[in-house]
């Protein structure tokens, strides 16, 4: 049982870093706040991605947690 905990954090993190290396670089404009007024926001692009890296960043934050609690 421990072994495959152990074998889901690695795939868990080894699929959090593709995903992210995955997603396009926004670009940050902080000074211009009105150019971004009409265009889509962050969600309506590259939705699908977007949720798999934040359920894959969830799993493996849930399974670290787990694994802090078991060491106590």
């Amino acid at each position: 049982m421990q072994t495959l905990l152990i074998l889901l954090t690695a795939g868990a993190a080894l699929t959090l870093i593709l995903l992210v290396s995955l997603l396009p670089r926004e670009s940050q404009r902080f000074f211009q706040d009105s150019s971004s007024i009409g265009k889509s926001g962050y969600w309506d692009t590259d939705l699908v991605m977007k949720l798999s890296v934040l359920l894959a960043s969830l799993a493996l934050f849930a399974l670290l947690i787990y694994f802090m609690i078991q060491a106590l």
